[in-house]
């Protein structure tokens, strides 16, 4: 596995736009295997203090997205409600069928709506 860039880089996705944190080349890509590997993926808290230490960001706003020409796809939900992700141990914990490019992403805030 390389990592590819750490920092903001906005990149397209099927949610939305969304701002990488890191972003992951696990080779030989395209490479499917089976059973599954369970991989971790992790970032910077030394303070422990919620937030991602490079960006700032909320680490609970941040999920794994695999890359699908030409968008990158969600493989998880955001850290506060994904059950594999620890914002303890700053990790969420995936299951992997192949090797690709892969990116933790926050997703940007979309526009609110209010229905009265």
């Amino acid at each position: 596995m390389t990592k590819e860039d750490n920092g903001t880089l906005g990149l397209d996705t099927s949610s939305g736009a969304g701002d990488s944190v890191y972003a992951y080349n696990l080779l030989p890509s395209g490479q499917s295997f089976y059973p599954p590997a369970t991989v971790v993926f992790s970032w910077l808290d030394a303070d422990s203090d919620g937030f991602e230490d490079t960006t700032g960001y909320d680490e609970g706003s941040l999920q794994i997205f695999r890359y699908e020409d030409p968008l990158y796809v969600p493989i998880t939900d955001p850290c506060d409600v994904d059950p594999n992700c620890d914002t303890t141990e700053n990790a969420i914990t995936v299951e992997l069928d192949g090797f690709s490019y892969y990116a933790l992403i926050r997703l940007e805030a979309g526009p609110s709506y209010y229905i009265y």
